[in-house]
């Protein structure tokens, strides 16, 4: 069990692990999170992750994400809990190339520091701080679609 500093206030976390030390439960009196795992080529991954929101002792939400990966270990698609399934490709040096979802796909575009600077999208290239370029809806979702990646990728290592 450990402790978290909110404010003012401790919060108890309790961390549960499986006979590999991996951790397979986060809870608190917010929120808990579960993961299950399959083992990999390299390693074990994880393929589900389920969140519970938890408000005044009752679970007020359960949010439940799927995972899959290719040979080499790689995220390649995740299932939203709304059923929305978005796909990621590789090359072949293990760099994202792509992110799609239903009715939108965006390719990456990286600086010279091999960092995304921009997604491909409707014949232009978006910058992926399109909030502040005044975007149309189309354009924001587009870049959304990119930053879902990291929200999945995210909820494949488990924290508290």
């Amino acid at each position: 069990m450990g402790l978290d500093n909110r404010g003012e206030n401790q919060i108890a976390t309790t961390i549960k692990r499986n006979s590999k030390g991996h951790i397979i439960s986060v809870e608190n009196p917010f929120e808990v999170k579960r993961y299950s795992y399959k083992t990999g080529d390299t390693r074990d991954l994880v393929v589900k992750a389920e969140i519970e929101l938890v408000v005044l002792g009752k679970v007020a939400s359960l949010e439940a994400y799927s995972f899959g990966y290719d040979g080499n270990d790689r995220l390649i698609f995740a299932l939203k809990p709304d059923k929305t399934k978005i796909e990621f490709k590789w090359s072949e040096d293990d760099v994202l190339t792509q992110v799609q979802r239903p009715g939108v796909a965006v390719e990456l575009v990286y600086g010279s520091d091999n960092e995304v600077t921009g997604v491909k999208f409707g014949g232009k290239t978006l910058p992926v701080s399109i909030y502040e370029a005044g975007a149309t809806a189309q354009e924001i979702a587009a870049v959304e679609t990119y930053i879902d990646f990291h929200r999945m990728q995210k909820l494949t290592i488990p924290s508290y």
